[in-house]
């Protein structure tokens, strides 16, 4: 790049240089990169360095084999090496390549063979020290390295790109299945499309300069966020404005349209376009147990602290805003578990919110790419994952603690009794005057005693009175006694309206007329008995006779039907729950068998919304039809009996 755009770029961060591209491939990836290769231009200013899955036993001739399809020199890399425009730079075995003040650094792998994720590991690198001068590519290859580090490019503003024609497409669908590839091209098309993008980049701050883009980006930001709420029912007003553009930014240079009105002129015409815009918004960088002394400091100071004095029947509440793609959420649910008395019934509930249902859905599936064994132990992993087709994916037992739902901390009223908060990393996307709304919020949801557990750079310096210090170094706070602060005005940004929240205590004309609701609809449909439950679970309404479906347990009563139902049946309804709260569609159970007081009964559980809001005050009725008579022990027919 010439002298002006290269001194534009070294305005926000030392140590920029050409555009780097982060290539990685395994299985069939010689194939890939012997067609990737021929299609660079010998003067494209671009860098490009190549990760290949090698075997650590072998030397390589690798350079030499891309050499002689390359129109750019080839060379092995070697640690501390300076990146150059105009070069390849390829692994060598038994290494793990890096970058860092845009040099290549090679360090040899501490892990076993099987452990490594070295594509991961090269694309987060990049993407840290680059940040929007960077792009990674992934390439044939069996598995799914490379998705983990494919996130931090897109994260930091870089260009994300897969290969279409992959002989071996494993690493691919993974990357593909994450939502966040920007392009995806045969393996020849790629080079071509890499150029243009940069050379477009260039252009553009050549043109106008840094500012100028910015103040263009701006000056159509309303109306931007405008479209994106009238489409999504988002409202990006309240996030900080600095991320919000940088987001817009990379998505117009994606598209490679030079200024707002363009951007807001193709926004309106392809509406396909405000959703990929929204996505781009969402995109937030999360891993298991991330901030590893943060989480040892929750482990070992706060989790005994939240079951001290908890008994057979008791329940643990945490919450999880902006869970993501839930690896937060299931972090915690590990602690927790970990620290339960064997035997002890007691009801572990995370309730985990975001408001992007693409992430939702991975999380509600658990399922996580091989490169999570450099994120949890061996023990956890053992523990609480199974291999599945070169993945992990969660056990059921914590997938079931954990509901993930869709839910705006901004829009949507808060989840209520909870123990513990862990809302980290997303303040830090929110203007300062939200934020100062949002702590409040948490104050309110929280028990007393409760615990916040926010992100690195977060704090509640300006709610003292709410909140005291438990351990500042590691975001810990917990909620002080306090007069009842009042729940705010939803929504929190004053620009969209949202129904206030669902209170079992409405005034009795209110209950009355869900009463009727649920009522016609049983008469029209079923005569069972049945219950109406809220998005946490808690009864709202029963119809009588229930009896033989639930069971009081010891300690204090509770109302949660996770807690009250029979052995046979919570696990079923754990199932339609998580079902019909993610779809949004009625769900059927059939042929349950269920103890009954001295027998046996066969049922059919029906699920249906009520009002599928997504939100806490969602409702949905439960319904048990009962399939033939009760049996006894002995197999005699109590009802014939009767």
């Amino acid at each position: 790049m010439d002298e002006i755009v290269e001194g534009a770029r070294r305005e926000d961060a030392q140590g920029r240089i050409c555009p780097v591209v982060a290539v990685g491939a395994s299985a069939g990836g010689i194939g890939a990169l012997m067609r990737f290769l021929p299609a660079i231009a010998p003067d494209s200013g671009l860098a490009y360095i190549i990760v290949l899955h090698l075997d650590p036993g072998h030397e390589s001739n690798l350079p030499e084999i891309l050499g002689r399809a390359s129109a750019i020199p080839v060379t092995q890399a070697l640690d501390g090496q300076p990146i150059e425009a105009n070069h390849v730079y390829v692994i060598s075995p038994n290494t793990t390549l890096t970058v860092v003040d845009a040099c290549l650094k090679l360090v040899k792998p501490l892990e076993g063979r099987g452990h490594r994720a070295p594509i991961d590991r090269l694309f987060a690198s990049v993407a840290e020290d680059q940040e929007e001068n960077a792009a990674c590519v992934v390439l044939s290859g069996t598995g799914s390295d490379g998705t983990f580090g494919l996130r931090a490019i897109k994260e930091h503003g870089g260009l994300t790109l897969a290969q279409t024609d992959a002989e071996y497409d494993g690493m691919v669908r993974s990357a593909r299945a994450t939502g966040l590839v920007d392009i995806a091209l045969s393996a020849a098309e790629l080079p071509v499309r890499i150029a243009a993008h940069f050379k477009h980049l260039e252009s553009v701050i050549e043109e106008k300069g840094l500012d100028r883009i910015r103040n263009e980006v701006a000056a159509h930001l309303d109306k931007i966020c405008d479209t994106l709420r009238n489409r999504t029912g988002h409202d990006f007003s309240g996030y900080k404005q600095s991320t919000i553009i940088r987001r817009i930014q990379r998505r117009m240079h994606v598209l490679q349209v030079s200024d707002g009105a363009g951007f807001l002129e193709r926004l309106e015409a392809e509406p396909r376009e405000i959703d990929l815009l929204f996505q781009d918004l969402l995109i937030g960088v999360t891993e298991f147990f991330r901030d590893k002394e943060a989480f040892e400091a929750l482990e070992r100071d706060i989790i005994p602290k939240l079951l001290k004095g908890k008994g057979a029947g008791d329940d643990v509440r945490a919450w999880v805003p902006g869970c993501a793609t839930g690896e937060e959420a299931y972090s915690i649910a590990m602690l927790l578990c970990e620290q339960v008395p064997e035997g002890q019934r007691l009801q572990i509930q995370i309730f985990a919110s975001d408001i992007d249902e693409r992430s939702l859905d991975t999380a509600r599936m658990g399922r996580y790419p091989a490169s999570i064994e450099q994120q949890i132990s061996p023990e956890r992993l053992k523990r609480f994952f199974v291999r599945e087709d070169g993945s992990f994916r969660v056990i059921a037992e914590l997938r079931e603690m954990c509901l993930f739902s869709k839910h705006d901390l901004l829009r949507d009223p808060p989840f209520s009794r909870i123990d513990m908060i862990s809302c980290r990393n997303l303040l830090i996307y929110i203007d300062a005057d939200l934020q100062k709304r949002i702590i409040p919020l948490f104050h309110y949801a929280l028990r007393e005693e409760g615990y916040l557990f926010l992100g690195a750079s977060e704090n509640v310096t300006r709610h003292a009175a709410l909140f005291q210090d438990i351990d500042r170094k590691h975001r810990i706070f917990q909620k002080r006694s306090h007069r009842p602060v009042k729940l705010p005005e939803f929504p929190l940004s004053g620009r969209s309206f949202v129904p206030r929240p669902f209170d079992a205590r409405r005034a009795p004309a209110e209950q009355a007329s869900l009463q009727e609701r649920a009522e016609r609809r049983l008469l029209d449909h079923h005569a069972p008995a049945h219950v109406i439950i809220n998005l946490t679970g808690d009864i709202l309404y029963t119809s009588g006779r229930t009896g033989k479906y639930f069971e009081m347990a010891a300690g204090a009563p509770d109302n949660n039907v996770f807690t009250l139902a029979r052995p046979g049946l919570r696990q079923e309804i754990r199932a339609a729950f998580h079902s019909v709260t993610a779809s949004g569609q009625p769900a059927i159970s059939r042929n349950i068998t269920i103890g009954t007081n001295g027998g046996r009964q066969t049922i059919d559980l029906v699920m249906e919304p009520i009002d599928h809001t997504g939100t806490p005050d969602a409702t949905y009725m439960l319904i048990f039809r009962d399939v033939g008579s009760v049996v006894a022990e002995d197999g005699i027919d109590i009802d014939a009996v009767k």
